[in-house]
């Protein structure tokens, strides 16, 4: 897959849904529909054409735009206080909330593992690498933590692939 911008957000979008939905429910069956086709989360995915097209493809964005109820005049794009996830990622997140509040330890002692073991696996399928390369954080902060400490056990001669 080419990295650029719209395969960012579109797999960026994906994953999260992957990702909420994945510790709670079976695995989200991908299927075509209407004129662009469907990406495991439910999203629409973006046609294979350039950029500049895409960008003006009216038909498309609005298509994408309905899986995000917002009560705002205006689509905010910059993330700055909180990002505005499409519909269905909020109802898997939902979901997901439920079940750990109702299975509370139960569900972390005896069912966590096995549902975040297959999360990594999809993740790791979705976007072409080993599960070894997946590594599931709360944010930010807590990813780069991971990192600086896996770092500064580096000598002179190491390698980071």
């Amino acid at each position: 897959m080419e990295l650029n911008r719209r395969n960012l957000v579109a797999g960026t979008a994906s994953l999260g849904a992957l990702a909420a939905g994945g510790l709670v429910t079976s695995p989200a069956r991908a299927h075509q529909g209407g004129r662009h086709g469907r990406d495991p989360s439910g999203l629409p995915t973006a046609p294979r054409t350039p950029a500049g097209r895409l960008a003006r493809d009216e038909k498309y964005w609005r298509t994408v735009a309905r899986h995000f109820r917002m009560d705002m005049p205006v689509t905010n794009f910059e993330n700055g206080y909180f990002g505005a996830n499409p519909q269905n990622v909020r109802d898997a997140y939902a979901h997901a909330n439920r079940t750990i509040q109702e299975q509370n330890s139960w569900f972390l002692r005896n069912a966590y593992e096995e549902r975040i073991t297959d999360v990594r696996a999809r993740l790791a399928e979705a976007i072409g690498c080993s599960v070894e390369e997946i590594a599931i954080t709360r944010g930010a902060t807590e990813a780069l933590q991971a990192l600086i400490g896996g770092y500064n056990k580096l000598k002179p001669g190491d390698a980071v692939a």
